[in-house]
């Protein structure tokens, strides 16, 4: 019956009602097959845990905010921006991730399907995620918003449906937006470019301190006309526009789509150039970490995959603007010493080393290409503690040596010069101690396991405990130990100390894991055999 209903509103949008429905039938079942965990609203699990997250720490801040006693509408805008935000990012990540990284559409690149039929198909799993983290972001906030000033007794209704209509509103502009890229973006470019329309709404946000300033000096109201008639004119052509803008996209993701996937799967980073592998370093790395060959091998891998890796990439990109926007105030108060009296924003700049190292950690051991991974099964098992040297030799060389010498070469031009390497050499061996104990996390051979969405359904948790350690450790940074330079020499010699002695242990420990990880797929591909007795 419900087939029936919406089989006439599939054939106006130029879709085939049979194949639709007969391809959500096929996402359904490889995803109760865990053939498709990188998608967030196919794997319900995840979906269901991440909503619950939502659903007890936003309920918590409802609480909270409702208790003071604010005006209805700044409790009901407060949300609607939260909520905004945060389905835009996850919406657009998914919509990305569902049109770009489409590794079963190769296959059904040969059937008669049509690209709307199959983009319909494929995105069913966004209307999921606006009904479950829509409900968990705003149910309990929705039933204390009676608590606050001139709240009616309809205002739950209507701050759940506004909730809805917003999470589907979005839903269908990300559609829009990949909709003109695949427009007008050649498909060997589409994953480059989505990934940096991914990261667009994180930078925005990172950059709210600096932008705020010059679009608040706007006199926006001078930009509109000045009659209410004309502004009435204004108001319909912009929103013709937009929602001309809106079907065009929508409908750009029809036509040919199935036909450029095999384009669009093989594009890689934009680089037309394949990048040359860096022999200095990684024959520096291999004579230092004492790994040899092996250890040589490891950092090549890294260094290419790290790159070509279109999950990895997908990943750690928006990272960069969150960062950055750890790091902002450092560059804003670069005059601010740690060593003065006062508060220096450079009391992060250790963590925030350590918070990429985090994030590098949980998204190093997955990759697009993990079917390759038995390419390591034929290697010997005696070589993977020095090839395990060599990821950690690269990791260090790349995301912390490379940038506290470069750090170094800028602060000695302000600061006097033994502040200036007493700091470097404290957050260089902070740094290192992140990066024996974040690696420890890797469990096996990095890019070599299927992208699942529990790996970030559970960070905020994790990055909560994480917040609150590293805010404790800036206080103990700030009152006590950059209160005297021996101090920090000190803490110094004491994290170099547990460094060297973590980093051994760290490359064992990884080895061993790299080395179970093998041996598992080992056994469960010999379970395909089954002896025929005469």
């Amino acid at each position: 019956m419900k087939a029936r209903l919406v089989d006439p509103l599939l054939r106006r949008c130029g879709i085939h009602p049979q194949h639709f429905w007969v391809l959500c039938r096929l996402f359904g079942e490889l995803s109760d097959r865990h053939e498709m965990f990188g998608q967030l609203g196919r794997d319900r699990a995840t979906l269901k845990a991440a909503s619950l997250i939502y659903f007890l720490m936003m309920g918590l801040f409802g609480f909270l905010f409702a208790m003071s006693k604010p005006p209805v509408m700044a409790y009901f805008g407060m949300f609607t921006v939260l909520t905004g935000f945060l389905m835009l990012m996850v919406l657009l990540s998914e919509t990305s991730n569902s049109l770009v990284n489409a590794v079963e559409g190769l296959v059904l690149a040969h059937q008669p399907i049509n690209g709307a039929t199959y983009t319909a198909a494929k995105l069913t799993h966004l209307a999921r995620i606006v009904l479950w983290l829509g409900t968990g972001l705003n149910a309990i906030p929705a039933f204390f918003g009676l608590l606050t000033r001139g709240a009616a007794w309809f205002y739950p209704l209507l701050h759940l449906l506004t909730t809805y209509v917003l999470g589907f509103v979005i839903a269908l502009g990300c559609c829009a937006v990949f909709g003109w890229l695949l427009r007008f973006v050649h498909p060997s470019r589409l994953r480059a470019v989505a990934q940096v329309a991914e990261v667009v709404p994180v930078l925005l946000f990172a950059l709210n301190p600096v932008l705020r300033k010059p679009l608040a000096a706007v006199n926006w109201s001078a930009l509109l006309p000045e009659s209410e008639p004309a502004r009435v004119i204004a108001t319909g052509v912009a929103s013709l526009l937009a929602l001309g803008s809106l079907s065009f996209g929508i409908r750009s993701l029809s036509g040919d789509y199935l036909v450029r996937l095999s384009t669009i799967m093989r594009g890689g980073s934009g680089r037309k150039k394949e990048r040359r592998r860096n022999s200095f370093l990684a024959g520096m790395t291999a004579r230092w970490t004492r790994g040899g060959p092996p250890a040589r091998a490891a950092y090549d891998y890294l260094a290419r995959m790290m790159w070509r890796d279109s999950h990895f990439r997908r990943q750690m990109i928006p990272v960069i603007p969150m960062v950055f926007g750890m790091a902002l105030p450092a560059l804003q108060n670069w005059h601010i010493s740690p060593f003065d009296s006062g508060f220096s924003p450079y009391h992060l700049i250790p963590h925030v080393f350590g918070t990429i190292l985090f994030f590098l950690s949980t998204y190093l051991h997955y990759g697009g290409d993990f079917k390759a991974v038995w390419v390591f099964s034929i290697v010997p098992a005696v070589v993977f503690e020095r090839f395990a040297l060599g990821i950690l030799g690269m990791v260090w060389t790349t995301w912390v040596l490379i940038p506290h010498l470069a750090l170094t070469a800028i602060l000695v031009f302000i600061w006097p010069l033994h502040n200036a390497l007493l700091f470097c050499a404290y957050s260089l061996s902070f740094a290192t101690a992140y990066l024996a104990l974040m690696l420890r996390r890797v469990e096996g051979v990095p890019f070599s396991t299927q992208p699942v969405t529990s790996s970030n359904a559970f960070l905020m948790p994790l990055m909560l405990l994480g917040g609150l350690t590293m805010a404790a450790i800036v206080w103990l940074q700030h009152l006590v130990i950059f209160r005297s330079p021996p101090l920090v020499l000190g803490a110094t010699v004491a994290l170099a100390g547990a460094a060297v002695y973590l980093m051994p242990r760290t490359g064992r420990a990884l080895a061993e894991s790299m080395r179970f990880q093998l041996s598992t797929l080992a056994a469960e591909s010999g379970k395909i055999y089954q002896e025929i007795e005469a």
